[in-house]
């Protein structure tokens, strides 16, 4: 239909109208439409186009006509009598005509109700009118909604996968997520998660207290645990174990008084277990062993009980072992050897029951090798030469197979790196220089590869400088040890250089300078060393226990 206030518009190009209306123009082509006989020249124009085009006009035409003029008046009226005012008179205006154009273009089931608002409208009553622009917003809201739906939801599955390759972009899009659904705490919390891996520690407390004020409202407990967790991390990462631990210790309250109300809920005991692992750390940081050890038993109690119920569930024996790694730890430091070793070997039978399952799973797998190196070390320290040759060569086995896997995993080479490093220092134990020679050489190439691959990671030059010195410590030659001394020295002089705060740089550096001194019989290199101490000791960063260095270094520089 055509409104009175549709704008004049010139003549369309016969070629550019469709084939079914092209006879009008042969006829005419302007008709008068005025604002006065609005209503007689629009029923004109009606009759024309059925003529031209052979087309019957709807039988409610007429009354639709009358109908919509009589609102056009309406509007007039109030205008006139400035009921409303100027700006009101044109927004109901072009609701009129957004009405008009509804039912112009409304299939045969909607015009009935849209030509009863356009009558009721003409006596006064928008009722029915309001009632079709409700129904047209309920609608469009329900599309809106929907789209919104879909495009965080897109966006929550391109920040997932990200986080695999591009960290940054996962970040992004997680926020691009919150800003269609600014509400949603996982999608907050997974943002936190970002900003953590990205180093900003602000940014992700920022995200964990948005998820934690949006899980609280929508009283979501899961969340909640989820959130304060997420906050305790960050503060433990700022430094600020104090408040770290207040935030653990809100969870496990929370989380006790879930496991209460419905013990068999398997989540409620997760976050219980959760929540005692991060404590214990807490407790470990600040000293409190025996504090740390209580709350690691706590937690291992609830993963042994979850792993009873349900032996086949990995990821609940994986949590096993991750407690009595923790466990093992503290009992080592308190000087509980055997209870520390009975810990780690039980940790071990279980990944070892892990790999089993799955042969294929690399990250067990490592795990198997790591907690090998660790039963290794401990057996070394207690003279068990021969017993941590076979774990290290067991460690070994796994880190070869790995690497052949994916020869560009640069943890996996490092790993090999370490395994050879560990047998040579063995076989140097037993005598046996030839093979430890052979094993340190191995262990040097992988070294040098990695060195090479990264230069601007400092791990992996030490773990050079570290290589050469292993290999000077097995040669007899007293040409070829220097050199390889000499090579390692360059390499832990160039670190400590870099950050001379760094104090285990420092020390590398002095333990250095004592083996080129020694091979050499240069007392000069020996009163170097003296000299990197004593500047630690002025710092007051050289270890008490390291008194003893300082009176060594004196003797062997002759100072």
């Amino acid at each position: 239909m055509i409104s009175k206030s549709s704008p004049p518009c010139a003549a369309p190009l016969v070629a550019h109208l469709p084939p079914l209306v092209r006879p009008l123009m042969e006829t005419w082509n302007v008709l008068r439409v005025t604002e006065e006989g609005w209503e007689d020249d629009t029923r004109r124009l009606i009759g024309e186009l059925s003529t031209a085009t052979g087309l019957v006009a709807q039988p409610d035409v007429d009354t639709l006509l009358r109908d919509a003029a009589a609102a056009q008046q309406r509007l007039a009226d109030l205008e006139y009598t400035r009921h409303l005012q100027t700006d009101q008179i044109d927004g109901l205006r072009h609701s009129v005509d957004e009405l008009t154009r509804k039912l112009a273009d409304a299939r045969a089931g909607e015009r009935r109700g849209l030509a009863e608002a356009f009558a009721a409208l003409a006596q006064g009553d928008s009722r029915a009118a309001e009632d079709a622009f409700e129904d047209a917003f309920n609608q469009q809201s329900r599309a809106i909604d929907e789209a919104r739906t879909l495009m965080a939801e897109a966006a929550r599955n391109v920040a997932n996968l990200a986080l695999l390759r591009d960290v940054g972009k996962a970040a992004t899009f997680y926020e691009r997520a919150l800003a269609v659904e600014p509400d949603d705490a996982d999608t907050a919390r997974s943002l936190g998660r970002a900003w953590m891996l990205l180093g900003d520690l602000g940014a992700a407390d920022a995200a964990f207290a948005r998820s934690l004020s949006a899980s609280v409202t929508t009283k979501d407990s899961g969340g909640e645990i989820a959130a304060y967790l997420g906050r305790g991390d960050v503060l433990v990462a700022q430094g600020d174990g104090p408040e770290g631990l207040a935030a653990y210790q809100r969870v496990l309250a929370i989380a006790e008084a879930l496991a209460a109300r419905d013990p068999a809920k398997t989540q409620w005991q997760e976050y219980l277990s959760n929540s005692h692992d991060r404590i214990g750390d807490v407790l470990v940081a600040q000293g409190d062993a025996a504090g740390a050890l209580t709350a690691y038993r706590r937690g291992l109690a609830i993963r042994e009980a979850l792993a009873a119920r349900d032996p086949a569930n990995t990821r609940w024996q994986e949590d096993l072992t991750s407690s009595l790694d923790h466990i093992g730890d503290v009992l080592l430091t308190q000087g509980d050897w055997t209870g520390a070793m009975a810990t780690f070997r039980r940790a071990l039978e279980t990944t070892r029951m892990l790999t089993a399952r799955d042969a294929a799973n690399t990250y067990w797998q490592r795990d198997l090798a790591i907690r090998h190196t660790k039963i290794g070390d401990m057996l070394l320290e207690q003279g068990d030469a021969a017993g941590a040759l076979a774990t290290f060569r067991r460690a070994l086995v796994t880190a070869e197979m790995l690497t052949a896997v994916d020869p560009a995993n640069a943890q996996w080479q490092w790993d090999l790196s370490v395994s050879h490093n560990k047998i040579g220092h063995v076989l140097l134990a037993q005598g046996d220089r030839a093979g430890a020679l052979a094993a340190f050489r191995r262990g040097l190439t992988t070294a040098e590869v990695l060195a090479s691959r990264d230069p601007a990671n400092t791990q992996w030059q030490r773990d050079l400088a570290r290589c050469h010195a292993n290999i000077g410590d097995v040669l007899l030659s007293q040409g070829d040890r220097v050199a390889a001394y000499r090579r390692g020295l360059a390499i832990a002089e160039a670190l400590a250089t870099r950050d001379p705060t760094n104090t285990q740089w420092q020390r590398d550096v002095i333990m250095h300078l004592v083996r080129l001194s020694d091979a050499t019989g240069d007392n000069t290199l020996a009163g170097r060393a003296l000299d990197v101490a004593l500047n630690l000791q002025q710092r007051g960063v050289l270890a008490p226990g390291d008194e003893w260095m300082i009176e060594d270094l004196r003797q062997r520089s002759g100072r």
